[in-house]
């Protein structure tokens, strides 16, 4: 091929990858890239190449608006270290690291060979573990850096948790969901050695929170796993597909059901949750609906934002707020003890989120079983009544 068919070559596969994005994601800017097409000079192919990364970066921006999941902040690194002074995370009981040191196994994901599937096992457990099905937030598909914390105080109390990535880029709604479930079958069947399918738990955040209602309906109703203890733990949840409403209301009744909000996620509306949680049909002493809340106080300021069981950096905040109501859960759901059951009872209002160093209470987790939007939907930057709601029907706000 000679140079100058080579430049227009290059030129043209710019070109297709970019109009695809421009078409999928509504980003008006063809004219641009056909004048750019029109140059046979390294000038041409620098300012191609500059533009298909601008325009890579208002995709990421799109998607973004369009499928949930990441919210930008950036963090105060002084602030973080005075916070890391003045309150401490769990260290012992439920939330605290637990006595098991963490495993992986990776396997060649079906529906997405770049990405593989992981399985966190507990080293030593002795026997089959109850497992947990994780349903992660759209674009953390890379485990370490979304929810290292999360993941290995799960695992390190005795729990398989199984971690799906599914594609950020060209799928849809309905493939994301396919790649979560046809994942989790094929963990199963390459693993299920080490999982005790008796005693499971589907949890998700974000668009994985919003997914979680339908995948945890294939497995504990299609596939009858969980029949010794199940629940599902749903975190700030986007839109929820792919689930009818009748099979909404025809959950197993054993099946315990944990709902968290953010006071400060701005990204995806409450409303989503709240939706959840009066729908699914369980009894009303199964059903928890969880707040937590953000405080200043000498000189910190702890923020619950939409990525607190993810990258938020305040460790205190996620061990308090997401992994000891996680932690009490799935001990009572899964082996019935009896200072579970006290602990996930609390006073019926609120559970506590420690102290500062000084000995001021941190304000409590709030239980609202009558939950209410405290916000506007302007608020969010994904509202109730977005056209990509499918479940706007079923809810008035």
């Amino acid at each position: 091929m000679a140079k100058q068919e080579q430049i227009v070559y290059i030129q043209r596969l710019f070109v297709i990858d970019v109009v695809y994005l421009l078409l999928r994601y509504n980003i008006v800017i063809i004219g641009e890239i056909m004048a750019l097409y029109t140059l046979k000079t390294k000038l041409g192919i620098i300012l191609s190449i500059f533009l298909v990364f601008m325009l890579l970066g208002s995709c990421a921006s799109a998607r973004n608006k369009r499928f949930g999941g990441r919210e930008s902040r950036d963090y105060d690194k002084a602030n973080i270290a005075v916070c890391a002074q003045n309150i401490k995370p769990v260290t012992s009981g439920y939330g605290a690291e637990g006595p098991y040191r963490m495993g992986v196994l990776r396997m060649r994901n079906p529906m997405w060979r770049r990405k593989p599937i992981n399985v966190f096992y507990p080293e030593g457990y002795g026997g089959k573990a109850p497992t947990i099905f994780f349903s992660h937030a759209y674009g953390a598909t890379n485990w370490e850096t979304a929810y290292p914390d999360l993941i290995r105080n799960v695992v390190s109390n005795g729990y398989v948790l199984v971690y799906v990535p599914y594609k950020t880029l060209r799928a849809d709604v309905n493939e994301r969901y396919e790649t979560l479930w046809n994942g989790f079958l094929a963990a199963v069947e390459r693993y299920g050695n080490l999982m005790d399918l008796s005693r499971v738990a589907f949890v998700g955040h974000s668009f994985g929170g919003g997914a979680t209602p339908a995948m945890a309906y294939k497995g504990f109703v299609e596939q009858g796993w969980g029949a010794q203890g199940r629940f599902m733990f749903i975190m700030a949840p986007w839109y929820t597909y792919n689930i009818s409403q009748s099979q909404l209301q025809n959950f197993p009744q054993d099946t315990f059901l944990m709902v968290q909000v953010y006071d400060q996620d701005k990204v995806n509306d409450h409303r989503m949750a709240i939706d959840l949680f009066r729908n699914i049909a369980l009894p009303g002493q199964n059903k928890k609906f969880l707040i937590v809340p953000s405080q200043s106080h000498n000189g910190c300021m702890i923020v619950a934002d939409h990525v607190t069981p993810g990258k938020n950096p305040f460790l205190a905040l996620k061990s308090w707020a997401v992994f000891r109501p996680l932690a009490f859960l799935a001990d009572y759901t899964f082996r019935r003890r009896e200072e579970a059951r006290k602990v996930l009872a609390g006073d019926g209002n609120t559970y506590p989120m420690g102290r500062w160093i000084d000995g001021t209470l941190y304000p409590p987790i709030r239980i609202d079983n009558t939950p209410q939007p405290e916000h506007p939907q302007s608020f969010y930057k994904f509202p109730w009544n977005s056209r990509k709601n499918p479940r706007k029907a079923y809810s008035s706000f």
